[in-house]
């Protein structure tokens, strides 16, 4: 399916580190408004990347491709490293059927479609293609498969976890565990390893387990060495199976569906008050503030009412400094007041 990438898309994809930009894994490597193509369902797990093209597949973590993926049906484990220049086996035409030409399947056989219509007065009917030539298999990769510049596959085949397909290799069916295949038509050139270690291998699982956990294994001893060290941290439980998030193409469809709100930008006249209505606002507060004292105080000597009216003579008198001269009246009438109480108490002991 194709998608248009928005920032719901994009922040989707950097929350599970998926198809990011290399080499910085941190941020998503599509832009606003790119088109982007996506099976319908699927997951990528997170760490897994796609370095070229616009498609996407199922993928495993810590596997990417340097290849624009030719096929959105292509089912990918985790550690697989795919070189440049991946391509598959074009479809068939039919071969039982009265031609092999495409006039028989493509609706857009547009070399003679202008003959159809003088010969006929209408189109030719044409025979969907998945009715003459049943559509293959996903492609499975399964784990740690690696496959080198330029390989050719037959769409529906299998690469078996840890096989290697050689460089210009074109490859026309399943390729076993650990095998290395090359040729055209492909044939196995030999194995990885033994097949006590390949079967050792298979047991273990060891991709079902982050790569960090491997840290400090010698990885130029002998294979079974290493794979003694490994298998000790998980009988001790040292290390345990690593459970990535995985990032659903159904939710990413949906994403790419939302809208981003973009609001108007109100005018500099409606943000800001007018000259007019600054003064009138000003009236009001300090028309309020002298109702509000003249209501809450008693008497004018009360020191609460002498504040108030210095704030409301500043508030007057802003602009000549008004608030500046407002502090120094306010130790003004603090001291006065204090004086004023002393006497009055002392006429009182008298």
């Amino acid at each position: 399916m194709k998608i248009k990438v928005n920032k719901f898309v994009r922040e989707y994809l950097e929350e599970f580190n998926v198809l990011m930009s290399y080499p910085n894994g941190k941020v998503c490597r599509y832009k606003d408004d790119e088109i982007i193509n996506v099976p319908d369902t699927g997951f990528m797990e997170e760490y897994s990347t796609i370095n070229k093209g616009n498609n996407a597949c199922q993928m495993g973590s810590f596997s990417y491709s340097n290849a624009i993926i030719p096929r959105l049906d292509i089912k990918m484990g985790r550690y697989c490293s795919i070189a440049n220049g991946l391509s598959f086996i074009a479809g068939k035409h039919p071969l039982d059927t009265i031609s092999t030409s495409s006039f028989i399947y493509d609706p857009n056989f547009y070399i003679f479609k202008d003959a159809s219509m003088e010969r006929i007065k209408k189109s030719y009917t044409h025979t969907p293609y998945g009715m003459l030539i049943p559509p293959s298999p996903p492609t499975i990769f399964e784990n740690d498969v690696y496959v080198c510049t330029n390989a050719l596959l037959k769409p529906g085949i299998t690469l078996h976890t840890g096989c290697v397909v050689a460089q210009n290799a074109i490859v026309t069916k399943d390729v076993p565990s650990y095998a290395i295949v090359g040729g055209s038509p492909a044939r196995i050139l030999k194995y990885r390893f033994d097949e006590l270690t390949i079967k050792r291998l298979l047991e273990l699982k060891w991709w079902e387990y982050h790569f960090a956990d491997f840290d400090n294994i010698d990885p130029k001893k002998d294979i079974n060495y290493y794979l003694d060290e490994l298998e000790d941290r998980i009988i001790k439980r040292i290390i345990k199976p690593f459970d990535p998030k995985k990032m659903q193409f159904e939710e990413l469809i949906q994403r790419s569906k939302q809208q981003i709100l973009i609001t108007k930008p109100t005018s500099q006249s409606s943000l800001q008050p007018t000259p007019q209505e600054q003064i009138k606002l000003l009236q009001d507060k300090i028309n309020n503030l002298e109702i509000n004292y003249q209501k809450a105080l008693k008497t004018k000597n009360h020191l609460s009412y002498k504040l108030g009216e210095a704030l409301i003579r500043a508030n007057k008198n802003w602009y000549k400094g008004g608030y500046i001269k407002f502090i120094f009246e306010v130790i003004k009438i603090k001291k006065e007041h204090k004086t004023n109480i002393n006497n009055t108490q002392g006429k009182a002991y008298q």
